[in-house]
């Protein structure tokens, strides 16, 4: 079976500069690799545009036609106002246009698709309209990067803004609403990680409708040789966007409540690269880069790669690049989540000063079995999060149905 295959997405996934964008290519290839035939739609805007990049990696992954629809998506007090009184929230109003609905109509009526993937929650309320005008659709698969309304949740107990702690308060329930309607009404869910199965049926999803298929990483690079001694200045490195307001909270609250311990003891420096770092230069014994073209550069500078997360939801591409260069990778409880991988077998997890100290400590006293670690986390990456991995999933789901 070759699947004729409408991929909606809400932000263009080339050039992928984020980890959204790594997920929603690599899994794009990965239904290529599985014989899919894809039609992608990409929704366009002011801060994130599609470019002429994005057609010629189209053609150059032979994917059958790039749509591209251009949108306003520009947050802003009057469309957060009027999300207020909408029972549907922000999160999914945003990225929706009647015009773009009206094309993704013409699309499928001539499409002869056999499926189409709602790639994020985003796109959900094109899935909605449609239904509402009884237009008639394939196969319907949401394709869900994580559970939105915990990323959301978790920013309205910690923010200190009472501005948006009042406008979460009744947005994470719409969002909570909303992927329980998605993922109920949609033929199938494909969740990246068995937590996330596990959140959807709490939420009396069926059990039939959900299947695991993994975010592939677009290209595995080679890995970065670990040296044979432990360094004698211990530098913790990251490479992510600090413009996301959960990853900026996660950091600061790291370098508030983590970091001067491990700047007294063991003299660790951090090294941030990533939008938005700069604004931790103002710390002592922290380096923020800024946005930076070479992320390998800043990975091989250090065997110690740290991902801090205290809010959030999925498993984190960055976890997944950090262990594909052999990177010795500490992390939250919450940064590993959704993560198949185990403490001190792939990776080590640190929430308390202890904890981040104690990690830091074991690495040190045991430099060749943290070698090991690193080189299995490695390894796992290869064996499960592969386009080829995930590939041979999607052809056991497409000859499944």
């Amino acid at each position: 079976m070759k699947p004729r295959i409408l991929f909606l997405t809400f932000k263009p996934p080339y050039p992928y500069t984020d980890g959204g964008k790594i997920c929603t290519w690599g899994t794009i290839k990965a239904i290529v690799k599985a014989d899919g035939q894809v039609d992608l739609l990409t929704l366009s805007y002011k801060e994130d545009r599609a470019s002429e990049e994005l057609i010629r990696e189209g053609a150059k992954e032979q994917l059958r036609n790039v749509y591209v629809q251009t949108i306003d998506a520009t947050p802003s007090l009057k469309k957060v106002g009027e999300s207020l009184f909408s029972k549907y929230p922000d999160r999914t109003l945003r990225f929706f246009d009647k015009k773009v609905a009206g094309f993704i109509k013409e699309v499928l009526s001539t499409g002869s698709y056999d499926m189409i993937i709602f790639d994020h929650l985003s796109t959900g309320q094109y899935l909605h309209y449609l239904l509402h005008e009884n237009i008639k659709l394939p196969v319907t698969i949401y394709r869900s990067h994580n559970i939105e309304s915990e990323i959301w949740e978790g920013m309205q107990k910690v923010t200190q803004n009472p501005f948006l702690k009042l406008f979460l308060s009744v947005e994470v329930p719409k969002i909570r609403t909303f992927e329980k309607w998605m993922a109920k009404t949609v033929n199938y869910v494909w969740s990246l990680s068995p937590e996330d199965i596990a959140q959807y049926r709490a939420w009396n999803v069926s059990q039939d409708k959900l299947k695991l298929i993994r975010s592939p990483f677009v290209n595995i690079p080679e890995p970065i040789d670990l040296p044979s001694r432990p360094p004698q200045k211990v530098v913790l490195t990251h490479v992510g966007s600090l413009g996301w307001l959960p990853n900026e909270y996660s950091m600061q609250r790291f370098i508030n409540d983590i970091f001067p311990a491990l700047y007294e003891t063991y003299g660790v420096n951090v090294i941030l690269g990533g939008k938005r770092s700069e604004q931790f230069n103002k710390y002592e014994g922290v380096t923020g880069l800024g946005f930076v073209d070479d992320v390998k550069k800043v990975i091989a500078s250090s065997p110690f790669f740290f991902i801090p997360v205290y809010v959030g939801s999925g498993i984190k591409i960055k976890l997944l690049e950090a262990l594909a260069y052999q990177r010795i990778v500490i992390t939250t409880s919450k940064g590993a989540q959704g993560f198949e991988g185990r403490h001190r077998d792939h990776i080590l997890i640190a929430d308390s000063v202890d904890e981040w100290k104690g990690s830091i400590e074991w690495v040190l006293n045991n430099w060749d079995k943290a070698v090991a670690m690193a080189k299995r986390g490695r390894k796992l990456v290869e064996t499960l999060y592969s386009v080829d991995s995930v590939a041979e999933d999607m052809r056991l789901f497409f000859e499944s149905i």
